[in-house]
């Protein structure tokens, strides 16, 4: 695949897997239109992909997160709104009352069995879910018998293909989007890298340079 000529090495790297990820979630699979609400979990790769997609595709987006910090880096990359899950933990509650009781279109759901069931009540009829991440491991299935109620789909999304990754760097140049990269640590520092990834810290992609 040829890099985008508007990009960095590093920028490029970020893509094949959270970036099409992303793609295939909200726009292959996900028919994501102006008028959707997205729920996306967290501010990783895939999330803040899935932020910057939705945003320029028109729809309002609700980001979930950990920190202050963070919730105005999201609204500053175009979040609608911003819920910090640590003094908000119902978080769900707060979705459906940002909806006006309907919930949202599209859920990213990144969490795992610690947030699956929160998603699924945040999710409004005719929804979607595009189960992509296990972050709280694995772990007892979720109730699924109200996505029947409400006639919600669930997506499982792994990564893309080529020709939806041709289609995401032609999205990209349109919309001179630009992924974002937490930090870039040079190949000597790869073992601080993995501990800054794990850590939970940071926001958007962690790179290592070779």
């Amino acid at each position: 695949m040829r890099i985008p000529d508007a990009l960095t090495l590093e920028e490029a790297a970020t893509l094949p897997c959270a970036a099409v990820t992303a793609w295939q979630a909200l726009v292959v699979r996900g028919y994501l239109t102006a008028d959707n609400t997205v729920l996306v979990q967290g501010a990783g790769g895939v999330a803040t992909f899935a932020l910057q997609f939705a945003n320029a595709l028109g729809a309002k987006v609700i980001v979930t997160t950990s920190s202050e910090e963070k919730r105005v880096r999201a609204a500053q990359l175009g979040a609608w709104a911003t819920i910090n899950y640590q003094t908000t933990p119902e978080w769900d509650v707060e979705v459906r009352k940002l909806t006006g009781g309907i919930g949202v279109s599209h859920v990213v759901e990144l969490g795992g069995p610690a947030t699956y069931d929160r998603s699924i009540r945040a999710l409004a009829a005719d929804g979607k879910i595009s189960q992509i991440g296990v972050l709280t491991g694995w772990g007892p299935q979720p109730n699924l018998s109200r996505l029947q109620a409400i006639n919600a789909d669930i997506n499982g999304i792994s990564v893309g293909s080529s020709e939806q990754f041709a289609a995401l760097n032609g999205f990209l140049a349109a919309h001179q989007i630009r992924p974002v990269i937490d930090r870039v640590f040079s190949f000597d520092e790869a073992e601080a890298a993995y501990e800054h990834l794990a850590s939970g810290r940071h926001f958007g992609k962690v790179v290592i340079k070779l």
